[in-house]
């Protein structure tokens, strides 16, 4: 069902709330007891909804630039200004949110998605995955998995398609804005604050747009005839944003439900992390040869690991060389590092193969002790 007329037609709200329990289930989703995060597929795809958030941002801030009555002379061409600006934005949202919807569904099935690891698999993100085109058929994978974005999209097919061909045009060729009409509802008093009378011919100066036309064949050639399209029948910007807002609500409850369906988790719930010495007492030098010893602090490996889980192989970091350290000790999670002792770049020796490794380029140094034997150091992170 679409939803009811805007309160504030010059005004936008996006309902994305669903995004937020969606990334709740991809962190849940990357843990090492579940899925995992192959590809760095959790990195992808909140970098995707970051950019959805972003675009949705500046849809927004240009929209109510536009449209606002604000105490100065309007530029003339301000309209297309904000008209390229918003068609790039709503374009841009919607492979922003495909870039993420692909990167969860490859950290749930990485040989049924596009590959994110590929120059080449990036590059062939775009709409057609959910759409289709005229040469190819929707992804295999978006069908399978995404059921309920697919049939949202399919039913939006027209607002989408407006977009894409008005982006495309002010992307790559010329101006799009061909006309309006502007806002006469001043505030009380608005004219007086600029040393006009409410009925001065420069009047409308100053005032915003309350409604513009979209051109209904942009890409067409300036020397071919203009369609012959009834006024009530024109596609404003205000009614395409507007059923925009609509289109991304319904998209993003469609994708929580589907990727609900789509990931099988061995753990519904986030499970308590801990940290343990993996390696102890490991030699520390001021070079790349490891000829000059660094004194006064030692090589510590911090590994770490979940509830029921044996802990992973973590990184060497600087510790005071004064505390004893030992294979299996544990660790605060949070431990304390004395930041005026600070070590410019260290190397040490692999103790499985005898290579050299830059352990870093400046550290501050570990002076936390172990935990006491018997004191589990385990923490459940927050989201």
């Amino acid at each position: 069902m679409d939803a009811a007329p805007p309160a504030d037609p010059f005004q936008l709200d996006f309902k994305v709330d669903a995004i937020a329990k969606i990334d709740d289930l991809a962190l849940l989703a990357m843990q090492t007891y579940n899925l995992g995060d192959y590809g760095h597929w959790f990195l992808c795809f909140r970098q995707g909804c970051k950019g959805f958030h972003v675009r949705l941002f500046a849809v927004e801030t240009h929209y109510s630039q536009l449209h606002a009555w604000q105490l100065r002379c309007r530029w003339h061409l301000e309209p297309e200004y904000h008209l390229a600006s918003i068609m790039f934005g709503l374009d841009s949202a919607l492979e922003c949110l495909l870039y993420a919807m692909n990167a969860f569904g490859y950290g749930a099935h990485p040989a049924e998605f596009v590959d994110i690891t590929t120059d080449k698999g990036l590059r062939s993100i775009a709409p057609w995955m959910i759409l289709g085109s005229s040469s190819r058929a929707p992804h295999p994978a978006f069908e399978k998995y995404y059921p309920g974005v697919i049939a949202i999209w399919r039913h939006h097919r027209d607002i989408i398609e407006e977009i894409q061909r008005q982006h495309d045009v002010s992307k790559h060729r010329s101006s799009t804005y061909r006309g309006g009409r502007s806002r006469n509802d001043p505030p009380v008093g608005f004219y007086a604050a600029l040393g006009l009378s409410d009925d001065d011919p420069n009047r409308f100066d100053f005032a915003p747009m309350a409604e513009i036309i979209l051109d209904p064949d942009p890409k067409r050639p300036a020397s071919a005839p203009r369609a012959n399209v009834k006024y009530e029948d024109l596609q404003t910007l205000e009614g395409l944003c507007h059923d925009f807002c609509t289109l991304i609500e319904q998209t993003c409850l469609a994708w929580l439900s589907d990727v609900r369906h789509m990931v099988t988790l061995k753990h519904d719930a986030l499970l308590a992390r801990y940290t343990v010495v993996g390696r102890a007492s490991v030699p520390l030098f001021a070079d790349a040869e490891c000829q000059e010893r660094i004194t006064g602090i030692q090589g510590v490996r911090v590994d770490w690991g979940h509830a029921g889980y044996p802990p992973e192989i973590g990184r060497i970091v600087a510790a005071c060389a004064a505390i004893a350290y030992r294979e299996g000790d544990v660790l605060p999670i949070q431990g304390e590092y004395d930041y005026a002792r600070s070590i410019g770049p260290a190397w040490y020796r692999d103790p499985d193969n005898g290579q050299a490794v830059q352990a870093w380029s400046s550290s501050a140094v570990l002076v936390s002790p172990p935990l006491p034997p018997g004191l589990k150091n385990t923490h459940v992170p927050p989201k």
